[in-house]
């Protein structure tokens, strides 16, 4: 988890993920068998849906992420760019030395 130094976490955060475990688990256990496999039939229809419409936009997203127009246009929308702000300081330093 990405966190500043001396940032505090939440109070009982170590407490939230035992809590859903026990959840899930109590869940579980409390439904009928029924369903549970009504519940996984559910599930299982659904993964090659999912997998179907994943393989299709993945497809979409190689040609836009990997395509030289569209990763040119992203970094010059970028509104973050550390090595330009290098580089006007550098401009900026080298222009008062001459």
């Amino acid at each position: 988890m990405l966190k500043k130094s001396g940032e505090k976490g939440l109070r009982g955060q170590s407490v939230i993920p035992w809590a859903g475990v026990v959840i899930s688990l109590f869940l579980l256990f409390s439904t009928s068998l029924s369903d549970a496999l009504v519940g996984l039939a559910t599930v299982l229809l659904g993964l090659p849906i999912y997998f179907f419409y994943a393989r299709v936009h993945i497809g979409e997203l190689r040609t836009t992420l990997i395509s030289e127009e569209e990763t040119l246009t992203r970094n010059l929308e970028r509104k973050n760019r550390p090595v330009a702000r290098l580089v006007a300081v550098l401009r900026r330093l080298f222009g008062r030395i001459r």
